[in-house]
């Protein structure tokens, strides 16, 4: 199984998302929003439905997220 995914992690609240994803028919891209230097950590964002109850902070990160959600929904 490849383990490509197992290297883009979900941001920390403070931080910015990094990668972005492209649905093209049956498969789904990933690509960087914009450059990125040479070993830069690549963040990107779990979504809404992912289980953040076991990281340490979880609480508190979940709700910097929905925030952050809410002030990217469409008006």
């Amino acid at each position: 199984m490849p383990t490509t995914l197992s290297r883009i992690n979900e941001p920390p609240p403070s931080f910015d998302v990094n990668v972005d994803t492209d649905e093209q028919g049956d498969q789904l891209l990933f690509v960087t929003g914009r450059a990125c230097a040479a070993g830069e950590e690549l963040f990107l964002d779990y979504g809404q439905d992912y289980d953040r109850s076991s990281y340490g902070r979880g609480e508190a990160l979940l709700r910097a997220r929905e925030a952050r959600w809410k002030e990217d929904e469409p008006t």
